[in-house]
């Protein structure tokens, strides 16, 4: 007959084995995971692209298009401010950087998703989640004065805050010196 003590001794020792093996592979599986292979860090493409109309002499339509690709290994949840569109009119110096601080407020920040943001719903208490492998594109228009350059400026916001993606676009209004004309002209 088995001593019910000495039982009680074989399963505490399988017990604390177990234990520590369970320890030791989710260490292991932790590393790997999120140090080694980095996936749980977020990686999302930000581009902007935009186009020119004349609509009349004192007026011109911007056509941007802001295209966000997650093309990380987790899905991508934006903050509260989403993401953000700031135009403003820049000189362009004889020589060195163009400056976005040195600019003139025309439009923005704007958040350009706000629409999109759903409160009501419990599994979108944050509003919307760009899932892996997404390809998400939004356009806005806008009519601007013609004759001088505009920085248009994108910021997308990540639920952590202080964590976000930007980037610029210099457009340029001026009419062009062959045809004195702004690229294509909108045709109605």
């Amino acid at each position: 007959m088995i001593d019910v003590n000495c039982l009680k001794n074989y399963a505490e020792l399988v017990q604390s084995v177990l234990t520590s093996f369970a320890i030791v592979a989710g260490g292991v599986w932790t590393w790997h995971h999120y140090i080694s292979k980095r996936q749980h860090v977020w990686n999302v493409d930000l581009v902007n692209t935009a186009s020119i109309c004349t609509i009349s002499p004192d007026r011109v339509l911007v056509c941007l298009q802001v295209e966000i690709k997650n093309v990380g290994a987790v899905p991508f949840i934006p903050g509260d401010d989403g993401l953000q569109l700031s135009i403003r009119r820049v000189d362009i110096p004889e020589f060195g950087l163009i400056e976005w601080d040195r600019g003139t407020d025309i439009i923005g920040p704007i958040d350009i998703l706000e629409k999109y943001k759903v409160a009501d719903v419990p599994n979108y208490n944050n509003g919307y989640t760009l899932d892996v492998g997404a390809h998400y594109k939004e356009r806005v228009e806008v009519a601007l004065a013609p004759g001088c350059f505009y920085m248009l400026k994108t910021r997308l916001h990540a639920q952590n805050k202080g964590e976000f993606l930007t980037d610029y676009y210099l457009l340029d209004a001026r009419p062009r010196l062959d045809t004195g004309d702004l690229v294509p002209k909108f045709d109605r």
